[in-house]
């Protein structure tokens, strides 16, 4: 009989770590798996072809957000459906939905999350995931700093498919459909998020636009908007850059990776994609851009901080990557990371110190097999 195994997910990260576990669960004879999404999660799966269920509640803002109770229902609804003998999730922030849902509800005790930046722990429902499959040791030690929780260290899942990139090809094609620069203009990728309820995040983005209009006034701005912003946030982040002189654009590129090789400078508060830029430039066999986190705004940073444990990023703390932490170090940082000097030192830096993405997709599942069978013996 096989192992059901119930896997969730509301943010693209989150898909994109659960993929490689789903294809191979799909082949797989011993775990027959069950998926259910929030969107924008559930699109990126059905793009995929994988069979997923439509979360129709919304996520929530918050834990005393007054739909709570209809989430806990369709979540519920589907325990008592699937009779799961084991829960996988995502990590996603902000707000909780159905990963912190089935976390909470659900009676198994093998629950697991795959936690796709380093140490972060959503708490959701104030109980996190009793099991968090990592990518690295020191994830590993971050998030540990909760008691009762137990890591389990896999590797980068997020990305096993960056073998089969060539991001020099992926950059030529990319910059290709972006209007032409002048000589002296750098091209700025700016990757928004959902975070406009903090206050902080607007506050960056004017500040980002007054700095860039001193040192770079010549760069292209290539906005790429989080899947969860509204269209009134992408106009409102379109016209920060527009009404403060400097030349956007929205990304015209169809897929994440391709829109991190191209520019010069990856700018955002603390996406994921910074991370993902760190695993491309590995793949790459010329340098790219380099990455520049805006943490200076308090509410931002608080944020970031208590979600990951860090202060910044850890490829900010092994200098693969920066952060700004004082607003007036943002013009002096923008322009160091415009430097060949500084990318070339970085690729270098990237190449000889990160392994390349492994699959290692078949760590989850075994270390679930094994737990269930264990768990069945008692």
């Amino acid at each position: 009989m096989k192992i059901k195994l119930l896997i969730s997910a509301r943010d693209p990260g989150a898909a994109k770590c659960m993929m490689p576990i789903i294809r191979l669960i799909l082949c797989h004879d011993i775990v027959a798996p069950r998926i259910v999404a929030h969107s924008p999660a559930f699109e990126y799966f059905e793009a995929e072809g994988f069979p997923v269920r439509h979360i129709q509640c919304p996520p929530l803002n918050n834990i005393h957000d007054p739909m709570k109770a209809e989430l806990f229902q369709e979540t519920d609804h589907i325990l008592a459906t699937e009779s799961p003998d084991a829960i996988l999730t995502g990590l996603s922030s902000p707000g909780v939905g159905i990963d912190e849902a089935l976390t909470y509800r659900g009676k198994t005790p093998f629950k697991y999350s795959v936690q796709d930046s380093e140490g972060q722990v959503v708490l959701g429902f104030d109980r996190a995931a009793p099991t968090y499959f990592v990518a690295s040791t020191r994830a590993a030690a971050k998030t540990e700093r909760y008691p009762g929780i137990e890591t389990v260290v896999v590797g980068s899942l997020r990305h096993a498919c960056y073998a089969k990139l060539s991001p020099k090809q992926l950059r030529a094609s990319g910059r290709n459909l972006l209007p032409p620069l002048t000589a002296a203009g750098m091209i700025v990728g700016f990757y928004g998020q959902p975070a406009w309820q903090w206050k902080g995040y607007s506050r960056t983005i004017v500040q980002l636009v007054t700095s860039l209009r001193h040192v770079m006034p010549e760069a292209l701005v290539v906005y790429r908007p989080h899947p969860k912003e509204s269209q009134d946030e992408r106009n409102a982040t379109l016209t920060l850059f527009a009404s403060g002189g400097m030349k956007v654009v929205s990304d015209p590129n169809p897929d994440i990776e391709t829109s991190l090789c191209v520019p010069d400078i990856v700018v955002s508060c603390f996406s994921l994609c910074g991370i993902d830029q760190v695993y491309l430039q590995r793949q790459s066999n010329i340098p790219l851009g380099t990455v520049l986190y805006l943490l200076f705004e308090p509410d931002i940073f608080k944020t970031y901080s208590d979600d990951s444990g860090s202060d910044v990023p850890w490829h900010v703390e092994d200098k693969m990557a920066f952060a700004v932490r004082r607003l007036e170090d943002l013009d002096q940082l923008l322009l160091r990371c415009a430097t060949t000097e500084l990318s070339v030192q970085v690729w270098k830096d990237i190449h000889s110190r990160v392994k390349p993405a492994e699959d290692s997709s078949g760590l989850v599942i075994n270390r679930i097999i094994d737990d269930v069978e264990k768990g069945s013996l008692h």
